[in-house]
């Protein structure tokens, strides 16, 4: 959603002033990249969205399966980020409008937001301590979420 990367943008800005960290002018520069390549018109003005349906599947293109993920991050990254959006081998997305479900298919949306102080993974400390956080790995599952499979 174009909204919604535009928003972000001014996060990351933001953030990137304040703390003087990289990453932060790293991400905001993907999103905009990603707005300027995929969702601007070839004859002026933007997109609001993306269509979700990629071959013949509703949100295919957002998928993810567990194998991919599990590749993709460290274990320990992996581990908080399956319990954290809900993947698993099986797969947590379904497809209403198709007759044949996306078999292995993780949608990354929230299911265990309980992160609670004894409950935080090492790479997401307390928020009184977030500039100081393990090396990018917040940016990068964060980052996951709004990148198709394969491209990350």
């Amino acid at each position: 959603m174009l909204y919604d990367n535009a928003q972000l943008v001014q996060v990351y800005l933001d953030a990137f002033q304040v703390s003087g960290e990289a990453r932060n002018a790293e991400v905001a520069r993907d999103i905009l990249t990603y707005v300027l390549r995929d969702l601007t018109h070839p004859e002026g003005g933007f997109y609001s969205a993306e269509d979700a349906d990629s071959e013949g599947h509703e949100g295919k293109f957002y998928c993810w399966t567990h194998e991919e993920l599990a590749k993709l991050l460290t274990p320990a990254e992996f581990k908080v980020a399956a319990r954290h959006f809900g993947v698993t081998e099986q797969g947590n997305f379904v497809d209403h409008s198709h007759p044949r479900p996306l078999s292995g298919q993780n949608v990354l949306s929230i299911v265990d937001p309980d992160l609670s102080e004894g409950r935080r993974p090492w790479w997401h400390p307390p928020k009184r301590k977030c500039s100081r956080r393990a090396p990018d790995a917040c940016d990068r599952i964060s980052m996951i979420r709004r990148l198709p499979p394969g491209t990350a």
